[in-house]
């Protein structure tokens, strides 16, 4: 919601740009944009079509297959994956901005960087302290539009080695929870 309404200003009727659309924080971002009026693409995995449309995606990408300019413009780019932070924001339209909740490595860091010395400030981060109030306004917003959370499995607390190898070996969609007592 903060990357969303607050860092980005999206308006409703833009095109926003989600990747990694399925993850804990992609699917959620998918399901606020099209709560907020937005036209949502999903860049996500080659099977995830028909599970970013039920969020309320308009379009999807294979991100195997998709590059910058097969997407095409973008008011607005939420980044949940954190790689080729420049490539991904010559896709901006003139006046977007693009919001990143990841960065893979200190080239990710140089990326948000030169983005701010070179032209406008389009890269943008955030502190995860919410404003006081965030909290209150977000779960009020998800009751009205009934935004769901995703869980791609569940494991039980002595299961945890599991659930890290999971998470590690990638494709998760949503989070993995872990069940503290049965």
């Amino acid at each position: 919601m903060r990357a969303l309404r607050d860092v980005a200003r999206l308006q409703p009727g833009e095109r926003v740009l989600v990747r990694g659309g399925t993850g804990g924080v992609g699917n959620a971002v998918v399901q606020i944009a099209a709560a907020l009026g937005a036209r949502v693409a999903v860049l996500a995995s080659p099977s995830s079509g028909d599970l970013v449309s039920s969020l309320g995606a308009t379009e999807f990408f294979d991100y195997t297959t998709a590059t910058p300019a097969s997407v095409g413009k973008a008011d607005v780019i939420v980044d949940t994956v954190g790689t080729d932070l420049l490539a991904w924001r010559r896709t901006l339209a003139a006046d977007g901005r693009m919001v990143t909740v990841a960065f893979d490595s200190l080239a990710g860091i140089a990326a948000i960087g030169r983005s701010r010395v070179y032209g406008s400030a389009r890269i943008r981060t955030f502190a995860g302290e919410p404003p006081a109030g965030a909290l209150a306004t977000l779960t009020q917003f998800v009751d009205k539009h009934h935004i769901r959370g995703l869980v791609h499995n569940t494991y039980p607390l002595n299961d945890i080695a599991e659930a890290h190898r999971a998470f590690a070996a990638g494709g998760v969609r949503g989070k993995i929870a872990i069940r503290i007592a049965e």
